[in-house]
């Protein structure tokens, strides 16, 4: 049903971004044996918000890393020491 990647994303939302409600809500099912329709439902959504928060991170990161390296007023300090 669920991969081991997707644990590890659960663990990391829980770590990282859940409310103490998310928090609770994970622990409940956690201790559960077999998770209800409701409970699936809860990770699912979990896990599309993290993915799509991934997906957003990386996008905005990959964004800025391009504009700095198409910068046309980029000098590195060595240009900077060759004037002489």
């Amino acid at each position: 049903m669920y991969s081991e990647q997707d644990f590890k994303n659960i663990i990391t939302y829980y770590n990282s971004f859940a409310s103490e409600k998310e928090q609770y809500y994970i622990n409940r099912i956690i201790r559960k044996d077999t998770p209800s329709a409701w409970d699936r439902q809860f990770i699912d959504t979990i896990l599309r918000r993290l993915k799509v928060k991934f997906n957003t991170t990386s996008t905005n990161v990959d964004s800025r890393l391009n504009s700095v390296k198409n910068n046309p007023y980029n000098a590195s300090v060595l240009d900077n020491r060759k004037k002489e």
